[in-house]
């Protein structure tokens, strides 16, 4: 049976921007049939949490590779903080672009949750400006983030006042949503669940900030 929990420091170290940036790869011994790059979701996360599915994917010839996005789980950046997500989407065809040339086959991304939506705003974002697909072969999708929880968006008035704040001091920090009651509905597996509330680098409140990008 396999360990219930992440794993913790990364197998290598990429870069992203001018940031350190924890990779966790599993590849196969032959020449893999595609490479898969794996999003996690989430500002809190990290990819520490795919090591079965890497190695299920592995087992079955193919390579994987997560990352920690910019100031998420074991990489460098302000904890939390998104300046743009014009940006995150740069880090995702840098990591394409560099995979594609390691395994030279076909490379897909995953995206899991606010990975998910990182992985629609790369493919619609380049379709929308006229540019070919690749180097993504194709996009998989696990429950993507396109709609928040109307529960979760705080009132007009407050939107209005974090998108003056957000503007004129864009890294201050505020007040957000205890996230942690949602973890044993989000894994459905109250073993894992309990190894997120745990997990030292997993952030436990969602920056309010975050409902009005």
């Amino acid at each position: 049976m396999a360990a219930v929990g992440p794993l913790g420091e990364p197998s290598e170290w990429g870069s992203a921007r001018n940031f350190k940036v924890a990779l966790r790869r599993w590849a196969p011994q032959a020449a893999p049939k595609a490479a898969v790059i794996i999003l996690h979701g989430g500002v809190g996360w990290h990819s520490g949490y795919f090591d079965v599915f890497g190695k299920a994917l592995q087992a079955a010839g193919y390579a994987a590779v997560a990352y920690d996005q910019v100031g998420c789980g074991y990489s460098e950046g302000v904890p939390g903080y998104v300046d743009s997500y014009e940006e995150v989407v740069g880090d995702l065809q840098m990591r394409l672009e560099e995979e594609q040339k390691r395994y030279k086959c076909p490379v897909f991304v995953y995206g899991e949750s606010a990975g998910g939506l990182l992985a629609l705003r790369h493919g619609v974002g380049r379709a929308a400006a006229g540019l070919p697909p690749g180097p993504a072969e194709g996009y998989l999708l696990s429950g993507p983030l396109v709609k928040i929880k109307q529960e979760m968006i705080p009132p007009p008035c407050v939107v209005g006042i974090v998108k003056i704040l957000s503007r004129f001091f864009p890294r201050l920090p505020l007040p957000g949503i205890d996230v942690v009651s949602t973890f044993d509905a989000a894994f459905g597996d109250k073993r894992w669940a309990a190894a997120g509330k745990a997990d030292p680098v997993v952030r436990r409140v969602m920056d309010a900030r975050m409902h009005v990008r």
